[in-house]
């Protein structure tokens, strides 16, 4: 149990926080309308996410707001998926991960990659030499950084993913290097694994 000053830290800290999202503050009938739960720490899996208990295939996620995902999506996975933001190399909580699953995209649930085209890289990120169907992602041009470089959005939300580099492992010749941030990796049921 935390101490009492640590624990009224917390509530300054988040008395803070919420007060600077007022602005941005999603209503009640949206937040009711979607069916879409607020969840303010780092989604693992489905079960902890704001996905869950969601029909994530009914809802149409082109018409979220920027508001909207701002308050819905923790800070870290809105910094990335919804501002383009990079996280750290090697701090990632998927870089590791080995199960059988998919990894789907953490904003909307949707199947981006599956475990079987995970690689290790030693980027940092993980890493995939193929996508989990033709319509997961899309690609487009970044020129941010003074590069030519291939970004990966999801292709259902629109969420940026990462980017696709063509130094990846036979057959395909691929990486598709994404943050951890962006991804929920669903395990196979039933099957043993470690991570």
């Amino acid at each position: 149990m935390p101490s009492p000053r640590v624990a009224g830290l917390f509530i300054v800290a988040l008395s803070i926080a919420c007060a600077a999202s007022q602005s941005t503050e999603v209503s009640a009938d949206e937040a009711r309308s979607t069916g879409v739960k607020l969840n303010p720490g780092i989604p693992t899996t489905i079960a902890q996410s704001h996905l869950s208990g969601v029909d994530t295939d009914t809802v149409d996620w082109t018409t979220k707001t920027a508001a909207w995902w701002k308050q819905t999506l923790p800070k870290e996975v809105h910094g990335v998926c919804r501002m383009g933001g990079t996280e750290r190399p090697f701090t990632g909580d998927l870089l590791d991960e080995k199960r059988a699953g998919d990894f789907v995209c953490s904003s909307c649930g949707h199947a981006l990659f599956k475990a079987d085209d995970k690689f290790k890289s030693g980027t940092g990120w993980p890493s995939f030499s193929d996508e989990a169907n033709e319509s997961a992602a899309r690609e487009i041009t970044d020129t941010s950084l003074g590069m030519v470089r291939t970004e990966v959005r999801c292709g259902r939300c629109d969420a940026h993913l990462g980017h696709v580099f063509k130094d990846g492992p036979p057959p395909t010749g691929l990486r598709y290097c994404i943050n951890s941030v962006c991804l929920l990796h669903v395990p196979d049921p039933g099957l043993a694994g470690g991570k």
